[in-house]
């Protein structure tokens, strides 16, 4: 849906996970399924 693999998620290459990133996946979520963006969770299970 957001074009993002399971691999370039679980990926462990340079890239950090960082409160700008959250926030930009956060609003295209939101965006997506026409909510805001303070009523998305992303949740990680490992």
């Amino acid at each position: 849906m957001l074009g993002v693999t399971t691999a370039e998620l679980l990926s462990s290459d340079d890239r950090e996970f960082t409160p700008v990133l959250l926030a930009a996946s956060r609003a295209d979520i939101a965006r997506i399924v026409g909510a805001t963006p303070d009523k998305v969770r992303i949740l990680i299970e490992f």
